[in-house]
This record gives structure tokens, sequence and C-alpha cells, in this order.
């Protein structure tokens, strides 16, 4: 780039003057003293055009304009031309004129035949030019096109004219042109005649841009041009190997394509110009030629060259260039070299590695082909610390009401990884989505825990996430991953079962009784254990309780025995399921009395009534029996037997009334006195009606003989009939 300070345009040459002669007038003017000047341009029709006046300088201070016509008016115009262009122009008007006559007022001869006669043809035209004679004398010239036959006057030529130009010529046709000189006395003879053929000229300005197996033509417009006709030549040789046409373009530079070329071979390009003025079209005489070598043109600068920051690197992508001649990218880093990094057309994106976080760089990037490097792209960022990496694993197992999970560690030594503050064990039913995940958080330095409060028999997903102050890392699992999803169901064991106050002591046994686990966590259990220890023992071992099996899971009391009288013992109770035991209940502790108490009524029997059943038992012959105790439900709740007459020791029948007949009832008899109550007999029974008379009784008379016939009653209660 060159600096410096505006150049102003020339001012308007001063002091114009015009001085006239014959056929001719000098123009002179004031030097300017402007060494920025480069030259001067001149006109004669008042400034319509102008032309260059050859040689001229900043020194030039005058010029002659020749070959004009006598007597004709001419307004003059000149100009100053510099680097910042042309400068207005000054004007002035002249008429040439002839001072010639012939000497001492007589007629001169006719005038000698023109000679050095030579013609230059151009299109559709021929310019004769001549020797000038010396001859004032001389009144004009006429001109032949047909070897002499006849002439035709040039109009304004006289003694000073020493050329023409013969226009509205064919083309491509061969005139034989022949000049003879006027005076008063008459024409000269014929010149020597000579032959010329007008043609279009030759464009100029012809350039060559090389590209991919083509190149591309440009020249400079031609006025009145039919066809431009490129002929294309390997370089060194003649044969023409291609032709092709171009148009003229209305007030646009004449260009063209020439493709299907081979790159790296050197090619010769000529652009002549055809006309169509004659019968056939013609070519000009000479043909503007360029030597070119079509190539793969460089690559495009990358579009929108992005990066973004890393831990530790910084990574490029770019807009694809849809250009298949390219063969690699190279990045730089800095002020370094560039490096070849890609080898891939279609590649859009690039990762820079082994950088320094919180340190800027500068990176570049050029795309390469077999033509070279094609310009670069820039882009600055910082790399930084990036998020942690995600575990590496994760176990999860089922657990009570919960989950236990364990994860594998990444790699600590990272420096990513260096910030992790804890882990992020998140969770949700699978049936639901992530959104309503719950999280537990586990410390950096744990690699795994239990969490509970899980609702059994409903499948959970699992996720965990390193935790950093650069944010959370990807989950683990993936989708990517072959174990994506982790997925399990929690469990639960029995609820603790809870001994109830009427678990009672008797003679040499206990009877416990407890409440059912409840809701969900009571549901599936399989089993009932208990422990027991005498005084200040220890614990038994657990022992079943038998019928509380899975199809005795509603069983809630049982009764031990064999144990001591006066000692007191102490009772532990624990369910059972398939995923395990509950939590053992708390002791229930009962003292056995201290004195053998009252057998339980033997060989108890009934007999079924109308809404009741008499009992009956062995007699106990223990006079320390004051009374019995007589149960409809199994024991769960006694009522004292009354008797009117005789001592309860002695008895040994009662009958339970206001029974409902159908209903089979569970009795529990016990015998009570001073010491205590004593254990139960238990059978189950059913009141039954007493069965209605016989209906439709009929009598049969035979030999000896009464046969007696009734309806059938329907009643599975009658055992039998009386007659």
């Amino acid at each position: 780039m060159v600096s410096g300070a505006p150049v102003a345009k020339p001012s308007a040459p001063s002091d114009l003057s015009a001085t006239a002669g014959n056929r001719k007038v000098t123009l002179s003017w004031s030097d300017p003293d402007n060494a920025t000047i480069t030259g001067y341009e001149v006109s004669s029709d008042g400034g319509s055009t102008f032309s260059a006046i050859g040689g001229s300088d900043a020194s030039t201070t005058s010029h002659t304009v020749k070959w004009l016509t006598n007597g004709t008016v001419y307004r003059f115009a000149v100009r100053a031309v510099n680097a910042s262009g042309k400068g207005a122009p000054s004007m002035r008007n002249a008429i040439p004129r002839s001072s010639f006559s012939g000497a001492g007022g007589q007629s001169a001869a006719p005038p000698a035949p023109p000679s050095g006669l030579s013609a230059t043809p151009g299109a559709s035209q021929v310019t004769l030019s001549w020797d000038d004679p010396d001859d004032a004398s001389i009144s004009g010239y006429e001109v032949s096109s047909d070897g002499g036959s006849t002439f035709t006057a040039i109009s304004g030529s006289d003694a000073s004219t020493t050329s023409h130009t013969i226009t509205g010529l064919v083309n491509g046709t061969t005139y034989t042109l022949a000049l003879r000189a006027l005076n008063a006395s008459g024409n000269s003879a014929a010149s020597s005649s000579l032959t010329a053929t007008p043609l279009l000229p030759a464009p100029i300005g012809l350039v060559a841009e090389p590209d991919n197996g083509e190149v591309a033509l440009q020249w400079d417009a031609i006025d009145g041009i039919y066809l431009y006709r490129i002929h294309v030549r390997v370089s060194g040789t003649n044969t023409v190997i291609k032709s092709q046409d171009a148009n003229p373009l209305a007030g646009d530079t004449p260009h063209a394509v020439v493709r299907n070329l081979s790159n790296g071979t050197d090619y010769s390009f000529s652009v002549a110009t055809l006309d169509n003025s004659g019968s056939i079209p013609v070519l000009s005489s000479a043909a503007a030629t360029v030597t070119a070598t079509p190539n793969q043109a460089l690559p495009a600068i990358p579009e929108n060259l992005l990066a973004t920051a890393g831990d530790g690197q910084i990574t490029l992508s770019w807009d694809d260039p849809n250009n298949i001649t390219i063969t690699g990218y190279e990045v730089k880093i800095g002020d370094g070299s560039f490096t070849r990094v890609l080898s891939y057309w279609k590649t859009t994106s690039y990762t820079v590695t082994g950088l320094t976080n919180a340190n800027e760089y500068t990176l570049a990037l050029r795309a390469v082909n077999a033509s070279g490097k094609g310009a670069s792209s820039t882009v600055s960022a910082t790399p930084l610390r990036g998020k942690p990496d995600r575990p590496k694993g994760l176990i999860v197992m089922p657990s009570h009401r919960g989950a236990q999970f364990y994860l594998t560690r990444p790699d600590f030594s990272a420096d990513r990884n260096a910030a992790i503050t804890h882990f992020r064990f998140d969770y949700w039913p699978s049936s639901g989505s992530s959104d309503s995940a719950s999280s537990y958080i586990l410390p950096g330095y744990s690699s795994g825990a239990t969490i509970g409060g899980l609702t059994p028999n409903i499948e959970y997903t699992f996720e965990i996430y390193s935790v950093s102050d650069l944010g959370d890392s990807d989950p683990y699992p993936m989708s990517s991953d072959s174990n994506y999803p982790i997925t399990e169901t929690p469990f639960a064991v029995p609820d603790r079962p809870y001994f109830i106050n009427s678990s009672t002591a008797g003679n040499g046994q206990v009877s416990l009784n407890w409440d059912r686990p409840s809701g969900s966590q009571g549901q599936g259990i399989s089993q009932y254990e208990y422990q027991q220890k005498e005084g200040n023992g220890s614990f038994s071992g657990w022992n079943s309780i038998p019928d509380s099996g899975p199809t005795g899971v509603n069983k809630n009391s049982y009764t031990i025995n064999n144990l001591s009288n006066g000692s007191t013992y102490k009772f532990r109770l624990r369910a059972k399921n398939n995923y395990g035991y509950s939590v053992e209940s708390y002791p229930k502790t009962l003292k056995l009395p201290g004195q053998l108490l009252f057998s339980a009524p033997a060989n108890l029997t009934y007999t079924a009534g109308d809404g009741e059943v008499m009992l009956t038992w062995d007699d106990p012959d223990d006079t320390t029996i004051s009374g019995y105790e007589l149960s409809s439900n199994g024991g769960t709740t006694y009522n004292a037997i009354t008797y009117s007459s005789d001592s309860a020791s002695n008895s040994h029948s009662h009958t339970a009334a206001n029974l409902s007949n159908g209903t089979t009832y569970t009795l529990a008899l016990r015998a009570v006195g001073t010491s205590g109550k004593g254990p139960s007999s238990t059978l189950s029974v059913t009141p039954v009606a007493v069965p209605a008379a016989p209906s439709d009784l009929s009598a049969a008379v035979g030999d000896g003989e009464i046969t007696l016939s009734w309806s059938d009653p329907g009643n599975a209660t009658i055992s039998g009939y009386e007659l």
C-alpha cells in the first residue's frame, strides 16, 4: 500500500492560440509548470471527442493538427491529463487555408504520378498512403479500386494530402487500387497499382484465467463484429484441437470459457473476428493469442469457522465447502506452522488437543488441494477445565424398601475430575419420567450407599452423575451403553409383629397372641418363628410355629407347653417371607403360676339341640375347682357357668343356650379356682332344630304287617325316626 496526499486534476491550459496553415493548424499554450501532468489530449470538434497527443508530457506546449480541410472552421480543445484524471479544456477556433498558386500566373504542367503508394487493409476499408510530392500546384487526388478503370475524387484532398481511407468495402474481397493527382492542367498518370483485402481487426486485450479443467478468456470489444472465433492448440503445435464461437455482447466485455481441458497442459488460445458482410463469413487476418494452463482453483477460505473450548482442547467447526477437489485441511496454532490434520474433503470439524487451560489460543484453518493451499480463516478461544467424566460403572441391587448401589469412580488423576465434589444418584419409577426423579447425594470419596423409602414391587430406573463446580457429567448409563437402562424392583420383608395383652401364662404353658403385620408389608408371610428364655438365661434359637406357613399366614396365636410353673419367661416373635425376616418383636414377659393348676376337662362331648348344645365331661374329682368358664369363640373370651345347685366341683355337664341353629361354634371349657384358671378343652358344635312332624303319613295293610310312608322332609340334620 502506498500512502500520500491525493493529486488534483490539472487546470485548463492557459494562453491557447491557433496558427492556421495549409490543411493544418498549430496550437500553442503556456507552460503550466505542473510536474504531475502526464500528457495532453486534443479535440477538433469542440470537445466531443479527444485524441491523445503522442509523446506529450508535462513540458509539451504546442501541437500541430494536420490533414484538415482548407476553408473549414474547426473548434479546437486542449486538455491536460494526470493520475487523477483529465483536466478542463481550453478552446480556440481556426480555419486552415491554402496560399499556393502557379508561377507567374501561368498554368502548371500536370503533376507527376503519385509514388510510394502503400495500402493498409482494415475492417471494410483500406487506407492508402503515398509520398508527399512537394507540388503546390496539386489541387487534389483521385482513387481507383478497380485497377484504374474508374477513378473517384478524394473529397477535401489537396497538395498536402498523403493518405486516404477507402471505406464501404467488402471484407475478404481483394481490391486493385491506384491513385492519381490533379492540378489546374489536369490529372497525372495513375500510380502503380497494388492489391489489398480488407479484413476485420484482430481483438486486443486478450487475457486468460485458468481454472479447474477450463480457461476463461476475455478481450476488448470491437464494433461491427458478427462473431468471435476461438481456436485452441496445445502449446508448441499448429493443430487446432478445439474451436468455438462467442457472440458479441452489447455493452459488455466479450468473453468465453473453454471447457474440458486437461489440467497441467499448456494451451494456446487465439481469438479472431468474423463478419458476414459478404456471402461467406470472413475471419480477420490476424488473431489475438494467449497461453494458459488450466488447473484446479485453490480452495476457498473456510466459511463460518467456529471454536468451541473444552478441557485442554478446542474443537473447530466450519461449513461444508462442497468442494471435492479438497484433499485435506491444515491447522496452525498461534505463530506456529501449519500442520496437516485431515485428509477428507467432507470433514467439517477437528479437535485440537493438548492445550493449556486458561490460555487463549488463535487457530488458523485452511484447505488444501492439488493446486496448493487456500486462504486461512482464524478464530480465538480459551480452553477451560471441562465437566467431569461420568462414573465408569454402576451396580444396583434391590433391598428392603430400597436399593443398594455401588459405582466405579472415574479417574481422579484427570484435572477435570479432581474437582468432583460428590456423586448424584437419581431414581424414579420406570413407568414415570426422569423429570420426577429423586436424588441421593453421595460424597466424592464414597463408592456406594443404600437408599430407602422406595415402594416395594414397583420397578425403578437408576442413573448416576459426577458433580463438580463446572457442572454435571453425562449420566451413567446412557442409551449408548450396553446395560442401559438399569432397573430394579425393591422388595419388603414383613413388618415387626407386636404381642398383645391377651397373651397369658397358665399351668405349664403360655398362650401367645399377636397382631399380624398390616398392609403390603404383611403380605406374603410364609412363617412365624419364636424364641424363648427362662429367667436370666439366653434366648433359644428360633423355632417355627406350626401351621403358620403360606396356608396359615393369618395365624395370630400359639400355645407353648411344657414350661416350668413359677418361672418367668421372655418371648420374641418374627415373621418371614420370600425376601427375609422382619425385625423381631419387642420381648413379651410372662410368669407362670407357682403351683399346678387344674387339668383341662377330659372327654368333653356334646349333644346338639334346638338353639342349644349340652356339654358333658368326666368328673375331675378335684375339690379345688370352684367353677367353670365357657367360651363360644374358641377361647378369646370366657363367661362363668352359673349353677343353681350342687357345687361346681361335682358338676360335669352344662347346656349352652341361645345359639343359632346351623352355625358352627368353637366352644372352650376350663376350670377355675383360687389358684387360677386351668387350661381349656375345645370342640366344634352345631345346634340343630327339632325335626318337624313327618308329613303325608300313610299306611298300607299287608299280611301280618303295616307299611308306613311319608314325604321326604329335606332335613339333613335328622339322624333317625322313632315309631
